[in-house]
């Protein structure tokens, strides 16, 4: 069975692209101009991903994703935007949103977002599987996946610039150990009190950091990935090549280390 993606978007030019592009692909969709639409679709169909525009006629598409995580809870959300507001990505991130691409994107890029989302579970459990053994596990791995991912909007988003976005992963960077300070990552996220954390300049900041900062904004690694990242890090890249390829091709991407 195909998954089923909700499309909000009151652009009457861009929503029926959207819809055939997202129907090519396989999957069913079905589309809204409004709020109250994606609300009535919302109570008469499950939907596996919710893709929304923000600015909006009457609720915005913020509002609208709010409203419907009443009704289906755990829906994943691509925030799409070309609007420059401030608050905009600090209320995706307090939200969970699953990505936040801004207009104007290629449909690829889109594609390639809705895919993560679907797979997010899925993908999420195999890398979890490949890092057993070797490294701690983490204590609430749903909790943590969490803030990993209201980090990863931060960024995306343009909410975190890299020395921002560096001192909250320095409170993340200890995943899977009792070091790691989730709460007050998550806290500074949802509060957008980034400045207290500016005790870094751009020289502190470490080149594989600002690689991982660089492709993220790119959309060359997803949140799952992000919630592996620190352990990682430590992990010897030669040991990877040699006994785990695919974490040695994740590490890659993720921190700019070369795979032999």
């Amino acid at each position: 069975m195909s998954s089923s993606i909700l499309v909000v978007e009151d652009d009457d030019a861009l929503r029926p692209v959207l819809v055939e592009v997202l129907r090519e692909e396989g999957y069913a969709v079905e589309e809204a101009a409004n709020g109250d639409r994606a609300l009535q679709h919302a109570r008469e169909t499950f939907f596996d991903l919710i893709i929304t525009d923000v600015r909006m006629e009457g609720m915005d598409g913020l509002e609208t994703a709010e409203a419907v995580h009443r009704i289906q809870p755990d829906v994943p959300v691509i925030v799409v935007t070309g609007y420059a507001h401030q608050d905009v990505p600090l209320r995706a991130i307090r939200q969970g949103a699953f990505d936040y691409l801004f207009k104007p994107f290629h449909l690829r890029e889109l594609i390639v977002c809705v895919e993560s989302a679907l797979n997010n579970q899925k993908l999420l459990e195999e890398l979890e599987n490949e890092m057993s053994g070797l490294s701690p596990e983490g204590h609430d791995k749903t909790g943590q996946a969490r803030i990993f991912r209201k980090f990863f909007i931060g960024v995306r988003s343009g909410a975190l610039d890299r020395v921002e976005a560096y001192g909250v992963w320095e409170m993340l960077e200890l995943a899977g150990s009792e070091d790691a300070n989730y709460e007050k990552a998550e806290e500074v996220l949802d509060s957008a009190r980034f400045s207290l954390l500016l005790s870094n300049d751009d020289a502190a900041t470490p080149h594989d950091f600002t690689h991982l900062f660089e492709q993220i904004k790119l959309g060359k690694v997803n949140s799952q990935e992000i919630f592996i990242a620190p352990r990682l890090r430590r992990l010897p890249q030669e040991r990877l090549a040699e006994r785990f390829p695919v974490l040695a091709e994740v590490q890659g991407r993720l921190w700019g280390k070369r795979i032999s």
